[in-house]
Protein backbone atom coordinates (compact mmCIF):
# COMPACT_ATOMS: atom_id res chain seq x y z
CA UNK A 1 0.00 0.00 0.00
CA UNK A 2 1.21 3.70 -0.66
CA UNK A 3 0.13 5.99 1.57
CA UNK A 4 -0.84 9.60 -0.21
CA UNK A 5 0.85 11.83 2.48
CA UNK A 6 4.16 12.12 3.82
CA UNK A 7 2.80 12.80 7.37
CA UNK A 8 1.42 8.79 7.60
CA UNK A 9 4.77 7.90 7.86
CA UNK A 10 5.91 10.53 10.38
CA UNK A 11 7.59 9.24 13.44
CA UNK A 12 4.64 11.33 15.39
CA UNK A 13 1.76 9.63 13.34
CA UNK A 14 3.26 5.71 13.97
CA UNK A 15 3.80 6.63 17.87
CA UNK A 16 0.26 7.40 18.30
CA UNK A 17 -0.56 4.07 16.05
CA UNK A 18 1.29 2.15 19.20
CA UNK A 19 -0.02 4.05 21.68
CA UNK A 20 -3.54 3.21 20.04
CA UNK A 21 -2.59 -0.43 20.19
CA UNK A 22 -1.10 -0.19 23.85
CA UNK A 23 -4.33 1.11 24.74
CA UNK A 24 -6.00 -1.31 23.06
CA UNK A 25 -4.57 -4.44 24.68
CA UNK A 26 -5.53 -3.36 27.83
CA UNK A 27 -1.50 -3.60 29.01
CA UNK A 28 -0.92 -2.26 32.58
CA UNK A 29 3.16 -3.45 31.99
CA UNK A 30 5.13 -4.39 29.05
CA UNK A 31 8.71 -5.06 27.87
CA UNK A 32 9.05 -2.55 24.39
CA UNK A 33 10.69 -4.03 21.41
CA UNK A 34 12.22 -2.22 18.48
CA UNK A 35 14.08 -3.14 15.13
CA UNK A 36 15.59 -0.56 13.14
CA UNK A 37 12.97 2.33 12.68
CA UNK A 38 10.61 0.58 15.26
CA UNK A 39 13.29 1.33 18.33
CA UNK A 40 13.19 4.76 17.22
CA UNK A 41 9.43 4.62 17.70
CA UNK A 42 9.84 2.72 20.68
CA UNK A 43 12.19 5.15 22.46
CA UNK A 44 10.01 8.53 21.05
CA UNK A 45 6.95 6.15 22.56
CA UNK A 46 8.41 6.59 25.78
CA UNK A 47 9.27 9.69 25.96
CA UNK A 48 5.72 11.26 24.49
CA UNK A 49 3.74 9.30 27.10
CA UNK A 50 5.95 9.18 30.01
CA UNK A 51 4.58 5.27 30.69
CA UNK A 52 8.18 4.23 32.42
CA UNK A 53 7.22 6.48 35.97
CA UNK A 54 5.68 4.47 38.70
CA UNK A 55 3.29 7.15 40.41
CA UNK A 56 1.45 7.82 37.46
CA UNK A 57 -1.88 5.60 36.01
CA UNK A 58 -0.20 5.08 32.54
CA UNK A 59 1.09 1.73 31.85
CA UNK A 60 4.86 0.88 32.55
CA UNK A 61 7.04 0.03 30.14
CA UNK A 62 9.61 -2.33 32.31
CA UNK A 63 12.46 -2.20 30.08
CA UNK A 64 13.42 -1.35 26.39
CA UNK A 65 15.17 -3.37 23.84
CA UNK A 66 17.07 -1.44 20.62
CA UNK A 67 17.54 -3.51 17.79
CA UNK A 68 20.22 -2.18 15.16
CA UNK A 69 18.82 0.96 15.41
CA UNK A 70 20.55 4.77 14.46
CA UNK A 71 20.26 7.33 16.89
CA UNK A 72 20.69 9.89 14.06
CA UNK A 73 19.32 8.84 10.50
CA UNK A 74 21.89 11.60 8.65
CA UNK A 75 24.52 9.61 9.94
CA UNK A 76 22.70 6.55 8.92
CA UNK A 77 21.97 7.56 5.83
CA UNK A 78 26.10 8.83 5.39
CA UNK A 79 27.05 5.27 6.75
CA UNK A 80 25.29 3.23 4.39
CA UNK A 81 26.52 5.41 1.10
CA UNK A 82 29.84 5.11 2.36
CA UNK A 83 29.24 1.18 2.62
CA UNK A 84 27.69 1.11 -1.12
CA UNK A 85 30.63 3.29 -2.56
CA UNK A 86 33.51 0.74 -0.57
CA UNK A 87 31.15 -1.67 -2.48
CA UNK A 88 31.45 0.08 -5.87
CA UNK A 89 34.84 0.40 -5.50
CA UNK A 90 35.79 -3.26 -4.56
CA UNK A 91 33.31 -4.43 -7.69
CA UNK A 92 34.74 -1.58 -10.25
CA UNK A 93 38.51 -3.21 -9.67
CA UNK A 94 37.02 -6.85 -10.09
CA UNK A 95 35.58 -6.20 -13.36
CA UNK A 96 38.31 -3.76 -14.69
CA UNK A 97 40.17 -6.93 -16.53
CA UNK A 98 36.90 -8.45 -17.90
CA UNK A 99 36.09 -7.77 -21.32
CA UNK A 100 32.47 -7.08 -22.00
CA UNK A 101 30.40 -4.01 -23.19
CA UNK A 102 30.37 -0.54 -21.12
CA UNK A 103 26.25 -0.93 -20.60
CA UNK A 104 26.78 -5.11 -19.49
CA UNK A 105 29.22 -3.90 -17.07
CA UNK A 106 27.07 -0.90 -15.73
CA UNK A 107 23.92 -3.12 -15.60
CA UNK A 108 26.04 -5.54 -13.84
CA UNK A 109 27.87 -3.16 -11.27
CA UNK A 110 24.04 -1.91 -9.84
CA UNK A 111 23.11 -5.12 -9.61
CA UNK A 112 26.37 -6.41 -7.76
CA UNK A 113 26.39 -3.78 -5.39
CA UNK A 114 22.80 -4.29 -3.67
CA UNK A 115 23.09 -8.06 -3.59
CA UNK A 116 26.93 -7.48 -1.77
CA UNK A 117 25.26 -4.57 0.41
CA UNK A 118 22.41 -7.36 1.52
CA UNK A 119 24.18 -10.64 2.00
CA UNK A 120 27.07 -8.55 3.76
CA UNK A 121 24.85 -5.86 5.59
CA UNK A 122 21.58 -6.34 6.26
CA UNK A 123 21.29 -10.31 6.04
CA UNK A 124 24.52 -12.53 6.18
CA UNK A 125 21.95 -16.19 5.57
CA UNK A 126 22.58 -18.03 2.74
CA UNK A 127 19.01 -16.97 1.59
CA UNK A 128 16.86 -14.51 2.34
CA UNK A 129 14.54 -15.88 4.88
CA UNK A 130 10.98 -16.08 3.93
CA UNK A 131 9.46 -13.56 6.70
CA UNK A 132 12.11 -10.88 5.28
CA UNK A 133 11.07 -11.70 1.99
CA UNK A 134 7.48 -11.73 2.45
CA UNK A 135 7.77 -7.87 5.03
CA UNK A 136 10.01 -6.39 1.66
CA UNK A 137 7.40 -7.42 -0.88
CA UNK A 138 4.75 -5.75 1.67
CA UNK A 139 6.55 -2.71 3.31
CA UNK A 140 5.28 -0.69 0.30
CA UNK A 141 7.22 2.87 0.12
CA UNK A 142 8.66 4.57 2.34
CA UNK A 143 9.28 7.99 2.10
CA UNK A 144 13.01 8.83 3.52
CA UNK A 145 12.46 12.88 3.92
CA UNK A 146 9.78 11.80 6.75
CA UNK A 147 12.38 10.78 9.08
CA UNK A 148 15.82 11.99 7.38
CA UNK A 149 16.23 14.46 9.98
CA UNK A 150 15.59 12.44 13.02
CA UNK A 151 18.23 12.92 15.81
CA UNK A 152 17.41 10.92 19.07
CA UNK A 153 17.29 14.11 21.76
CA UNK A 154 17.70 12.90 25.93
CA UNK A 155 14.24 12.51 27.47
CA UNK A 156 13.17 15.51 29.31
CA UNK A 157 10.41 16.04 32.39
CA UNK A 158 9.97 19.76 31.94
CA UNK A 159 11.65 22.61 30.29
CA UNK A 160 13.81 23.00 33.73
CA UNK A 161 14.67 19.39 34.33
CA UNK A 162 18.51 18.98 33.90
CA UNK A 163 19.34 15.75 31.18
CA UNK A 164 21.02 13.72 34.36
CA UNK A 165 17.86 14.42 36.21
CA UNK A 166 15.39 13.45 33.41
CA UNK A 167 17.13 10.26 31.90
CA UNK A 168 16.96 8.48 35.23
CA UNK A 169 13.40 7.55 34.31
CA UNK A 170 14.12 5.71 31.84
CA UNK A 171 13.73 2.19 31.96
CA UNK A 172 16.72 -0.37 31.42
CA UNK A 173 17.76 -0.60 28.20
CA UNK A 174 19.35 -3.56 25.69
CA UNK A 175 20.92 -1.88 22.72
CA UNK A 176 21.75 -5.00 19.94
CA UNK A 177 23.52 -4.67 16.59
CA UNK A 178 25.20 -7.14 14.56
CA UNK A 179 28.77 -6.79 13.58
CA UNK A 180 28.68 -5.74 10.14
CA UNK A 181 25.44 -4.05 10.52
CA UNK A 182 25.06 -0.86 8.49
CA UNK A 183 24.25 1.00 11.63
CA UNK A 184 27.39 1.19 12.48
CA UNK A 185 29.09 2.72 15.75
CA UNK A 186 29.04 6.22 14.27
CA UNK A 187 25.44 5.74 14.32
CA UNK A 188 24.52 4.50 17.99
CA UNK A 189 26.71 7.18 19.53
CA UNK A 190 23.76 9.03 20.21
CA UNK A 191 22.03 6.27 21.87
CA UNK A 192 25.07 5.59 24.58
CA UNK A 193 24.97 10.17 25.10
CA UNK A 194 21.37 9.61 26.18
CA UNK A 195 21.77 5.88 28.66
CA UNK A 196 25.48 5.67 29.98
CA UNK A 197 25.86 6.24 33.30
CA UNK A 198 23.63 6.27 36.19
CA UNK A 199 20.72 8.30 34.61
CA UNK A 200 19.17 5.35 33.90
CA UNK A 201 17.35 3.45 36.40
CA UNK A 202 19.28 0.79 38.14
CA UNK A 203 22.21 2.08 35.67
CA UNK A 204 21.19 -0.96 33.37
CA UNK A 205 22.48 0.09 30.02
CA UNK A 206 23.88 -2.32 27.84
CA UNK A 207 25.50 -3.20 24.48
CA UNK A 208 25.41 -6.71 22.48
CA UNK A 209 26.92 -7.02 18.96
CA UNK A 210 26.46 -9.96 17.82
CA UNK A 211 29.41 -11.79 15.69
CA UNK A 212 28.98 -12.60 11.98
CA UNK A 213 25.34 -10.39 11.83
CA UNK A 214 24.39 -7.91 10.02
CA UNK A 215 20.97 -6.15 10.40
CA UNK A 216 18.73 -8.58 11.19
CA UNK A 217 19.71 -10.23 13.80
CA UNK A 218 16.70 -11.66 14.79
CA UNK A 219 16.90 -13.93 11.94
CA UNK A 220 20.48 -14.87 10.86
CA UNK A 221 21.04 -15.83 14.36
CA UNK A 222 17.84 -16.54 16.02
CA UNK A 223 18.80 -18.50 19.11
CA UNK A 224 21.07 -16.06 20.57
CA UNK A 225 19.04 -13.17 19.71
CA UNK A 226 15.79 -14.66 21.35
CA UNK A 227 18.36 -15.47 24.57
CA UNK A 228 19.60 -11.92 24.92
CA UNK A 229 16.01 -10.29 24.36
CA UNK A 230 14.70 -13.10 27.17
CA UNK A 231 17.69 -12.86 29.78
CA UNK A 232 17.17 -8.96 29.66
CA UNK A 233 13.20 -8.69 30.03
CA UNK A 234 13.84 -11.76 33.33
CA UNK A 235 16.21 -9.49 34.73
CA UNK A 236 13.96 -6.46 34.77
CA UNK A 237 10.80 -8.17 35.00
CA UNK A 238 9.45 -6.61 38.15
Amino acid sequence: MFLKHISSHSIEHSVQDLDTLIIALRLSKFHLFGHSFGGILAYEYLKSKKVHISSTPSPSCLSLILANTPSNMRISLEESSRIKEEIEHELIHDMSSLEVDESIKDKSLSKSIKELLHNRHECRTRSTPEPLAKAIRRRGKIEPEAVSDYVALPYTISQTSSVEHSNKYLPPVLLIRGEFDFVTEECIEGWRKIFEGSSVRGSAYREEVMKNCAHYCHLEEELQFSELVKGHMFIHDY
